[in-house]
């Protein structure tokens, strides 16, 4: 599963100035940085042969070009109903 997650709210923003030099506000829309949010659930039934370790995941863009890499302490399938879960979370600055 993924889903992008990412906030909007309003703030008072300082936007001009007057003739007098005081600042003019007003109210802007504001969205937070998008956050492209990655589920995975693996059990011990996807993985062959049993017993096998994970240390290691990749997001992989559809040219098969590595977008980002993280390893953890090793998990261990020992049997097919053994479950692990990973949220991956990848920061998309705006341009």
């Amino acid at each position: 599963k993924a889903k992008w997650t990412h906030t909007r709210t309003t703030e008072q923003r300082v936007t001009g100035w007057n003739d007098f030099g005081e600042p003019m506000y007003e109210q802007v829309k504001v969205e937070s940085i998008p956050t492209l949010e990655i589920s995975i659930k693996i059990t011990g039934a996807d993985v062959s042969p049993l017993p096998s370790s994970v240390s290691k995941v990749q997001v992989i863009d559809s040219q098969n070009r590595i977008m980002t890499e993280e390893t953890f302490q090793p998990f261990r399938f020992e049997t097919a109903q053994d479950e692990l879960t990973m949220i991956i979370k990848i920061q998309v600055p705006q341009q």
